[in-house]
């Protein structure tokens, strides 16, 4: 007597390749941001087939460097996306939804301004960029102020190489046309 073996349907998999093939194709659940001085901090969440969801983070420095750091969490459950933005809030002393145009034009205004000064993004955002449209001239266009009072501005933080950045800025847009502060 021979037994019914079982087929399982194959369990969906959601993961990098996932975000890279489908992640501006998910429909947008929220969009939030907090702004802190001369970072911006903007997250996209987009809902997942299986309900679950896909969260692209995105730190900015509004002053010279751009996309400063970046994350992508993919297929959080509710509670889990839930802990993670109470997580996220508590540490960005709160955060208010915004339209995605809004979070589109930091992530991209920061990029394009930053890149003018010779940085390029955090490497994360190879991924996280697939959780935000294209930037094309389908998405309106709202244009944030980078830098302060018209020159760059390079607040030291703990993980930076202030040598680099330094040097980078100095080549691109020359001795005395930026501005620096060190906080170490």
């Amino acid at each position: 007597m021979s037994k019914k073996v079982k087929k399982e349907l194959p369990k969906e998999i959601y993961g990098k390749n996932y975000v890279v093939k489908n992640g501006r194709n998910l429909p947008i659940y929220k969009c939030l941001i907090s702004e802190n001085g001369g970072l911006v901090s903007c997250m996209i969440i987009r809902r997942l087939p299986n309900g679950h969801f896909a969260v692209g983070g995105y730190m900015i420095d509004r002053f010279c460097l751009g996309v400063k750091s970046t994350n992508c969490k993919i297929d959080m459950s509710a509670d889990d996306l839930e802990d993670y933005l109470d997580m996220m809030e508590s540490n960005l002393g709160g955060m208010e939804e915004c339209t995605y145009v809004t979070v589109h034009n930091w992530v991209y205004g920061g990029l394009a301004y930053a890149e003018d000064l010779g940085f390029k993004p955090d490497k994360d955002f190879a991924l996280s960029k697939f959780m935000l449209e294209e930037d094309t001239e389908d998405v309106e266009l709202i244009e944030f102020e980078f830098g302060q009072d018209g020159k760059p501005l390079f607040i030291e933080g703990p993980y930076d190489n202030a040598k680099q950045i330094l040097d980078t800025l100095k080549r691109n847009v020359g001795e005395g046309n930026f501005n620096f502060v060190t906080q170490y």
